[in-house]
């Protein structure tokens, strides 16, 4: 799975040529642009600035591997997006446990991301799941979000990215710890039921509606396992859109829980 993310890529000058009233000059000139290249198939991810800072997906996972290895860390999707241009990888923890509360134990995972075309910087999300039904979730906040940018007066320390995982997976617990109480004490508004069923696409809300019929959601940490369930288990994982959408869950329901508190 993780081989289908490692393909060779290349940077290449995007030098032109232009014509002449003789035809098309061999004359070249940079242009301050740059085309980043699978070398395995030969085709074209992105243009880029000459500025933009070329971080493989090859250097991220040997750079990560030693502190997932560490934890016994299990690797459970390796999705790459726009022909390569953008990778996601997604780690659990089974051995690693979340206390959370009210006889709720989860496990820490980690998701990790790379892009070729400037639209994601190296970046180490956290998240959990549930071992017994895979019910994933993901935390992610400003804080929990750690980056690495793509540019070529800042170095890249992928040396410290071993570091960086252990501060997102250490901060878990302690994002808990202070939401928990806004989740569960709070009281759900009905007309947030509403906005997170049409957070999905719409032929899944007759499967989410019936699932909240039989679960009876009271709370939002109770809206928010169907938000990720429904993630989990209706969407398709191998397009964007779905990880895209998973990565709004968390905070989308945190806020809902605040304005229905106030």
């Amino acid at each position: 799975m993780i081989e289908n993310t490692l393909f060779p890529v290349k940077e290449y000058p995007a030098n032109f040529a232009y014509n002449s009233e003789a035809g098309i000059s061999d004359v070249k000139e940079n242009t301050g642009y740059k085309f980043i290249v699978r070398e395995d198939t030969g085709s074209v991810v992105s243009c880029m600035t000459n500025n933009y800072r070329l971080v493989t997906n090859q250097e991220v996972s040997d750079a990560s591997l030693p502190v997932i290895k560490k934890w016994n860390g299990v690797l459970t999707e390796a999705n790459t997006f726009a022909n390569g241009a953008r990778t996601k990888w997604t780690y659990k923890l089974p051995d690693q446990e979340v206390d959370i509360g009210n006889g709720d134990v989860l496990n820490p995972q980690v998701s990790i991301h790379n892009s070729y075309d400037g639209s994601m910087q190296v970046s180490v999300l956290a998240g959990t799941y549930r071992l017994v039904c895979s019910n994933g979730m993901t935390i992610g906040r400003i804080s929990d979000h750690k980056k690495f940018k793509h540019i070529i007066w800042n170095e890249t320390d992928l040396s410290n990215l071993e570091n960086i995982i252990e501060q997102v997976v250490d901060n878990i617990p302690k994002v808990f710890a202070s939401d928990m109480p806004v989740l569960t004490n709070t009281k759900i508004d009905g007309a947030h039921i509403k906005d997170v069923i049409e957070m999905f696409p719409n032929n899944h809300g007759e499967s989410i509606t019936n699932y909240i019929i039989a679960k009876q959601p009271k709370n939002y940490w109770d809206l928010l396992n169907v938000a990720t369930w429904a993630s989990t288990h209706l969407l398709n994982r191998k397009t964007e859109t779905t990880h895209k959408l998973e990565d709004k869950i968390y905070p989308k329901v945190m806020r809902m829980a605040k304005v229905a508190q106030a």
